[in-house]
């Protein structure tokens, strides 16, 4: 029985206002009332800023480079495709099996430094993203150089296959 007596003295001491604390009644200013009128105009779409100049200028750059690298593995596989070839029933002790793998692996090289600019590709986007510019033509020159690198891992499988060997680098998924 003390202690709910004690209990309640204290409970009294609570709602006890003697201005040390502050009311906690609702005051003027959240009685205010009112509403809002929402805007009649449409959404407002942000475009993303044109592209800069020295972006354009590093993009153009770099899908010449890409479109330069592809033109020498494609004179390349050429040579490749005459020393596969001569080297068609042959195995690894003849030398002409071994100019051709040679050739396959030159051309493994090619497609790799090819594949590395795409990541040039993929840094200039994230920039553009990351900036809001445009990034539409970035996006077209992944593609392309995407294509040409599918296009350069395609040659290196076939001439590996009709060496008779098991290319270093993954398969095309179709």
């Amino acid at each position: 029985m003390a202690t709910l007596a004690v209990f309640g003295a204290l409970s009294a001491a609570c709602a006890d206002n003697s201005g040390r604390y502050p009311t906690l009644s609702a005051r003027d200013f959240d009685r205010v009332q009112g509403q809002f009128e929402a805007s009649s105009s449409e959404r407002q779409v942000l475009l993303p800023e044109p592209m800069s100049l020295s972006e354009v200028a590093q993009l153009r750059e770099a899908i010449a480079v890409v479109r330069t690298r592809h033109s020498r593995f494609l004179t390349q596989a050429e040579t490749a495709r005459g020393l596969v070839h001569a080297a068609r029933g042959t195995g690894p002790e003849e030398k002409n099996w071994s100019l051709a793998l040679v050739a396959i692996a030159e051309l493994d090289s090619q497609a790799g430094a090819t594949t590395g600019l795409l990541a040039d590709l993929d840094k200039l986007y994230t920039a553009a993203s990351l900036e809001f510019h445009e990034r539409e033509q970035i996006s077209a020159a992944q593609t392309e150089a995407a294509a040409l690198v599918e296009a350069e891992n395609q040659i290196i499988h076939a001439l590996a296959a009709q060496l008779g060997t098991p290319p270093r680098s993954p398969a095309p998924q179709d």
